[in-house]
C-alpha cells in the first residue's frame, strides 16, 4: 500500500488480499497466483489478474498513520508465453 507521507509497504493474505486470474479467451488457465501475489506463467496466453481486499480493511501503521480507502483493488495484465 501507498501512504500520503510517502511510505509504501507491500499487502499480502494476512491483510486479507486474494487474487484471482481471467482464463484466456480460450479457457485455457494460463497463470497461477501464489500466497503473496506472485504470478506464474503455466500456459501462453494474455492473463488478468485481479487483486482485491476485504471492504474498509482497516491498518495503522506504527507511527499513527491510518488507513482512510474504504476498499484496495487493482488488476495487471501478464502475457504468457
Amino acid at each position: 500500500g501507498n501512504f500520503a507521507n510517502g511510505k509504501s509497504r507491500e499487502l499480502s493474505q494476512v491483510d486479507g488480499l486474494s487474487w484471482k486470474t481471467s482464463p484466456t479467451s480460450t479457457g485455457t488457465v494460463a497463470a497461477t497466483i501464489g500466497s503473496t501475489g506472485e504470478a506464474t506463467c503455466s500456459a501462453p496466453g494474455t492473463v488478468t489478474i485481479t487483486a482485491s481486499s476485504p471492504q474498509n480493511l482497516q491498518f495503522t501503521v506504527n507511527n499513527g498513520v491510518q488507513n482512510t480507502s474504504a476498499t484496495i483493488s487493482g488488476t495487471a495484465t501478464l502475457i504468457c508465453q
